[in-house]
């Protein structure tokens, strides 16, 4: 599931992953951006990403979420 917030210099997305199974997915950032930061909702702190250009790898265990905050 994806939530999409606008904010001030970019967008906000809460990410989870709704199964019982670990999850990697590919999500492609539209448009130009300056940053792209994952965070565990929980502690606030970076989690690991892959960045290929605009392409982010993302991988969330089972009933799990991250908050992805778009810099513009």
């Amino acid at each position: 599931s994806v939530a999409r917030r606008r904010v001030a210099g970019g967008d906000v997305y809460f990410l989870f992953n709704e199964s019982y199974e670990e999850m990697t997915e590919q999500v492609r950032i539209a448009a130009s951006f300056a940053k792209a930061t994952l965070l565990d909702p929980d502690t606030g702190q970076p989690l690991p990403t892959v960045l290929e250009g605009d392409v982010l790898t993302i991988t969330l265990g089972p009933v799990r979420s991250a908050v992805l905050s778009v810099e513009r």
